[in-house]
């Protein structure tokens, strides 16, 4: 009796040993899909809030601070932090920024880069339309 008692606990012992790396990359990786989700809502937020206001929008990726501020059509700016253990790796945005002009139309396109550890997500922003869309990997040429 006391022999399968050890068994079963070194046995279900063992199984967590194996089942937390597991967890803990995925973790990582819905934090990184959850913090590219983010980003894009922010990016379609701005336009519709262009379009809507009449105004100017922008979205300004800080990447040294590892976060980003939108500036709506009140004036405000809004800061959002990047998750832990989520990088805002680069972008090759003019001055890491999104500028929505009245019409919806973004000044240029490009893509944000998100990194956490070796994973990496692409948000690729389309000239002209504004068109916001995720990525796992970097957008053809």
């Amino acid at each position: 009796m006391l022999f399968e008692v050890i068994f079963v606990l070194f046995l279900s012992s063992l199984l967590c040993v194996l089942a937390v790396p597991t967890l803990y990359h995925l973790q990582r990786k819905l934090a990184l899909l959850s913090a590219a989700h983010q980003i894009a809502s922010v990016i379609r937020l701005a336009r519709i809030e262009a379009i809507e206001g009449g105004v100017q929008t922008r979205v300004i990726f800080d990447i040294v601070g590892n976060s980003l501020f939108f500036r709506g059509k009140e004036g405000k700016s809004t800061r959002y932090r990047m998750p832990n253990g989520v990088f805002l790796y680069t972008t090759n945005l003019p001055s890491h920024e999104v500028l929505f002009l009245p019409q919806g139309i973004p000044l240029c396109g490009g893509t944000i880069v998100l990194r956490a550890k070796a994973d990496r997500k692409y948000i690729i922003i389309t000239p002209v339309t504004g068109r916001v869309r995720l990525s796992d990997a970097p957008p053809s040429m």
